[in-house]
């Protein structure tokens, strides 16, 4: 019998690769355990599994830090009744099949619903079903295109492709009641979404989506509803141990969306991880509560002015072009602190050098070019 009334709760990024495998081996449920009462609120829960649970000692060559853990981090996960976790994300491939099939094997055993990943494109990109108190839910999984995503011929996690992605919203939304897409992208540290990201996420409502959840940015990020449909832009970290992790590092946002037929509500669990032992999350409370809040709120006000955005993600585009284009010049990292430190655009840099590069990234064709060189370079 279906019932009008149900809710999920979704959290950000968790990880445990920079932790040491005595401190893993001592996680349990403790480490969620301030979080427990709104679970056992909800019908259903997912988190985002960043990193691959596998033994390999053979990464892959990608750009960026290459993670993995042990199947003891999933205790928590577990233990605190998480039911799922989203693996479309760009670390899941970063041991390769091996470390995928591990990690698939792993969540198979521990009897913890997965989704987002395969050992091809095809098992990648399957809609995940779920019947909660009579109603169908449909959840779609899918990451920006870096180092691990899935193909025809390898394995990886379920791409960013506004066709693909088209097929796959129509198909869950014949066969389901609901429509969730958790996203996996954005711009690192950086709290807003970019107008592009805006615009690809309203679309995804238009067609059918009825919440979508992202997260990747390491930082909590603004919200909106778009035709009474929840778009959150940022979840932050849910629990990712690092040595100096900042105040934005260390602070999350737990979601809970409740649907009642057709409305949909939500509420925000502001929380702070505690990265020394005893590792946990702690809830916010009261004053710091609202600052939290407050802060949010400000972005949904920049996400909701077409104008203001704009000059936000130029403003942030400028303050990273230093931090783009040394890499064109050097792979040395000291070195590129010593080029951002001279007036490098006068010195490095001219005006059809830039127009080529920015055109080599414009052009579909010749993107397609580039991508298809570079893959060719690197498999």
């Amino acid at each position: 019998m279906k019932e009008n009334k149900f809710s999920l709760c979704f959290g950000g990024d968790f990880c445990t690769s920079f932790m040491n495998p005595n401190d893993i081996a001592s996680l349990d449920h403790t480490v969620f355990q301030e979080l427990e009462p709104i679970l056992s609120e909800s019908d259903y829960a997912v988190i985002n599994l960043e990193n691959p649970i596998t033994d390999s000692d053979s990464p892959i060559y990608k750009t960026g830090p290459n993670l993995k853990s042990t199947p003891g981090s999933l205790k928590p996960i577990k233990e605190s009744g998480i039911h799922a976790v989203s693996l479309a994300n760009n670390h899941i491939y970063d041991y390769g099949d091996e470390g995928l099939k591990d990690t698939l094997k792993i969540l198979a055993e521990e009897k913890i619903d997965h989704f987002g990943a395969g050992q091809n494109l095809e098992n990648a990109s399957r809609i995940f079903y779920k019947k909660i108190r009579g109603n169908v839910l449909a959840i779609i999984n899918i990451t920006e295109n870096e180092w691990g995503n899935a193909s025809n011929d390898r394995g990886g996690a379920n791409p960013i492709d506004i066709i693909d992605n088209t097929k796959q919203i129509n198909e869950a939304k014949l066969n389901s009641d609901q429509l969730i897409l958790i996203i996996h992208g954005g711009h690192e540290h950086n709290e807003l979404p970019n107008p592009s990201t805006v615009k690809l996420y309203r679309y995804y409502v238009e067609i059918g989506a009825d919440a979508i959840i992202s997260h990747h940015t390491h930082t909590i990020g603004g919200f909106e509803y778009y035709h009474g449909k929840p778009i959150f832009y940022g979840l932050g970290n849910l629990f990712f141990p690092v040595q100096k992790a900042s105040n934005n590092w260390k602070t999350g946002l737990f979601l809970k969306i409740d649907f009642n037929r057709d409305q949909i509500s939500h509420e925000l669990f502001p929380f702070e991880q505690k990265l020394n032992k005893p590792y946990k999350i702690e809830l916010i409370e009261n004053d710091k509560k609202a600052d939290v809040l407050n802060r949010i709120y400000k972005l949904n006000e920049i996400i909701s002015d077409k104008e203001r955005l704009k000059v936000e993600w130029e403003n942030y585009c400028e303050k990273n072009f230093n931090n783009v284009f040394t890499f064109f010049y050097s792979k040395n990292s000291f070195l590129r602190k010593i080029i951002k430190r001279l007036p490098f655009r006068k010195i490095f840099l001219n005006r059809q050098q830039i127009a080529f590069i920015h055109n080599n990234y414009r052009c579909e064709s010749h993107k397609e070019i580039m991508f298809e060189l570079g893959k060719k370079y690197f498999q």
